[in-house]
């Protein structure tokens, strides 16, 4: 508004623009300029988005920001928000188990790509490309569909015919009798192929919605999804187009799963079909003592924890979340840990003494991602004063559940005493 540059000239494809915090209301001026030497066409994109950060309070010991997510749908009613870390699993049975001809419907919001490929739905089982059918969406922004007969088959949606943050209606269709498999978005044609009459691979494993089981590095799903319906027949374009926005009785022809994904709280989520195929909100760290879940839902949001310790403790930080986000924590003195990542805060991934030595008083601690970095995250604050006591030369078994977690012991010894640290058993993790 005052005519100055809040930021210096660079090159769009060197980097974002990280947060500003404007200083005076009023008109702002974005210049997109190509160079003098540029010829053709050149395309771009942006989005300015407003930041806004949360803070919570936040108890020791005390788990909080556990339950099941949820945003404002497609029309209006509620939809289940998915950060990276939580899922839903609907129960194998024959009625889901669609290896003839079907249709995959729901409305889909892609909110961040935390590696190129992202699953969406996936009915099969943990081996590579063992999919009775799934869904996935790539960091290119498309759509795509695979099923396997003993062979994998897929099909995908145009590059870029997808745009992170805004809502989709995705169909999927697999006529086994016609031989084709189709993609709509929004009710248009987006991507067609050929599809082998013989029925897909029949597994036993659990329909898991915004979660990857296969285990080559996909990731889970941030975004949301509301209105999810599988059906055993195949959809035409009319139907799909005419119903995309209605809601269901649910005892429609064919109909053999229909999640409306609305119920606003819980971690319920009901299928109104007589076969009664209730799905279950997951998340892996719901049943850990103290965990802190949280997510980063924007680019340069930032989320605060504030606690006050009324005497001197010493506190652990432990990591949950494989996740690339960062971690502050500070004082009325200054900042006590700067910008630490999750991925190297405990464990053998931090060299040095992890435990927090932290006098009374108030503290923040401060959760944020480094550029366009997004997504959940889960950790606890774990008061080494309430360690388990253990005796020397007595054997201990334990468990870590998940096996991220932090286990803390403590035993009392005296000057002088020599110890050794014998581990006869250790499995997985």
């Amino acid at each position: 508004p005052h005519g100055r540059a809040l930021t210096d000239s660079r090159y769009m494809g060197w980097d974002d623009i990280q947060m500003r915090t404007l200083e005076a209301p009023g008109a702002y001026n974005v210049v997109i300029e190509g160079r003098r030497y540029a010829t053709g066409v050149a395309s771009y994109g942006f989005v300015v988005q407003k930041v806004a950060d949360q803070t919570f309070p936040l108890e020791i010991g005390v788990s909080q920001g556990t339950a099941p997510l949820w945003i404002t749908g497609p029309t209006g009613g509620p939809a289940m928000q998915f950060d990276g870390l939580r899922h839903v699993e609907v129960p194998h049975h024959a009625d889901i188990d669609l290896t003839g001809s079907a249709t995959i419907e729901m409305w889909l919001r892609v909110d961040n790509y935390a590696a190129e490929w992202t699953q969406v739905l996936h009915k099969g089982d943990a081996g590579t490309n063992n999919r009775t059918y799934s869904l996935w969406v790539n960091s290119a922004g498309y759509v795509h569909l695979s099923t396997n007969d003993g062979n994998v088959q897929g099909i995908v949606t145009p590059v870029g015919s997808i745009s992170r943050g805004q809502w989709y209606h995705v169909a999927a269709t697999l006529d086994r009798t016609a031989g084709e498999m189709k993609l709509y978005l929004n009710g248009e044609l987006a991507g067609s192929g050929a599809l082998r009459t013989t029925p897909a691979i029949s597994r036993a494993q659990s329909l898991l919605i915004g979660t990857p089981r296969e285990t080559w590095g996909a990731a889970a799903l941030q975004g949301a999804i509301a209105d999810l319906r599988l059906w055993n027949t195949v959809r035409t374009l009319d139907e799909i187009r005419g119903n995309r926005t209605a809601v269901l009785a649910g005892n429609e022809a064919g109909l053999r799963l229909y999640l409306k994904v609305n119920e606003g709280a819980g971690t319920l989520v009901r299928d109104t079909t007589a076969g009664a195929h209730d799905g279950t909100a997951r998340n892996p760290f719901a049943g850990v003592p103290g965990v802190v879940m949280g997510a980063i839902d924007s680019v340069g949001q930032v989320d605060r924890y504030t606690f006050t310790l009324t005497e001197a403790k010493r506190l652990y930080f432990d990591a949950l979340a494989n996740v690339a986000l960062l971690w502050t924590l500070s004082d009325a003195g200054g900042t006590l840990v700067s910008n630490r990542g999750f991925r190297s805060s405990d464990s053998a991934d931090f060299g040095s003494n992890p435990i927090l030595d932290l006098a009374a008083g108030a503290y923040t601690l401060t959760i944020d991602g480094a550029g366009d970095l997004m997504g959940g995250y889960a950790f606890r604050l774990i008061d080494v004063a309430n360690a388990q006591t253990i005796v020397l030369g007595t054997a201990v078994a334990g468990q870590l559940n998940p096996a991220s977690e932090t286990d803390l012991y403590r035993f009392n010894a005296q000057a002088g005493d020599r110890i050794f640290f014998d581990r006869p058993t250790l499995t997985g993790g």
